[in-house]
């Protein structure tokens, strides 16, 4: 399957940036989770608010069982509810407060270099490279083989993601641990899953410097060259 950019999100309100979101030609789950494919930074999106499924040359969007739901047009998506995406249809989440319109790449509309979609080849700078779309992960320029376990790479993915910044317990639990909706993960399954990251990524796992305890707060990962 063809996974180039076919269609995008312009953004109208309610996100800090405006670059548009690129669509690949497969599936797309949007929202807060590092997992995700497009990421939207809004505290009234869900971990996983929506998806835009691509079959036929065509883009249907379903809403996931959304907190604060997805609009279509102004028309509400039932959970799991598949509509038609046409040029020029808008997407509101959460009673407006994030407004989307969708658009085809091509021939008569927008067209812009795909700056944000997430690149397969790690950055040649970077000690860690996390790709959320392939679920791959190359530590010093080389691919990690075998890939990681899922929770460990959520939760690399999610230390990633707030680099130079400590993430704690409960935030590392609701985004490794999503079948667990109560947050009901003791902090020893969590110690857990970073002991075997850190077997896997750190050059000496008892001296760790990708993945560092913060104690009394939780975990972070330094900003970090080669």
């Amino acid at each position: 399957m063809n996974s180039e950019p076919g269609a995008l999100l312009q953004i109208e309100a309610g996100l800090p940036s405006k670059e548009p979101l690129f669509i690949q030609k497969t599936k797309s789950i949007v929202g807060k989770s590092p997992t995700c494919e497009i990421l939207l930074d809004n505290p009234f999106v869900s971990r996983s608010h929506f998806q835009i499924d691509y079959r036929n040359d065509e883009y249907f969007i379903a809403d996931l069982g959304s907190r604060n739901g997805t609009k279509v047009n102004n028309e509400p998506l039932k959970p799991e509810e598949e509509f038609l995406l046409k040029d020029g249809d808008k997407i509101s989440l959460s009673s407006g407060e994030i407004k989307l319109v969708f658009r085809y790449i091509g021939e008569g509309t927008l067209t812009v270099a795909p700056s944000t979609v997430r690149s397969s080849s790690p950055d040649s700078s970077s000690l860690v490279h996390v790709d959320t779309a392939s679920k791959e992960v190359w530590i010093k320029g080389e691919k990690l083989t075998p890939p990681l376990a899922p929770k460990e790479f959520m939760v690399l993915a999610l230390l990633e993601e707030h680099q130079g910044k400590v993430v704690d317990k409960d935030n590392i639990a609701i985004t490794a641990w999503a079948e667990r909706p109560d947050g009901d993960v003791g902090d020893h399954e969590i110690e857990q899953c970073i002991r075997r990251l850190r077997r896997r990524i750190e050059d000496n796992p008892r001296q760790p410097k990708i993945v560092v305890t913060r104690k009394g707060f939780g975990y972070m990962m330094p900003n970090l060259e080669k």
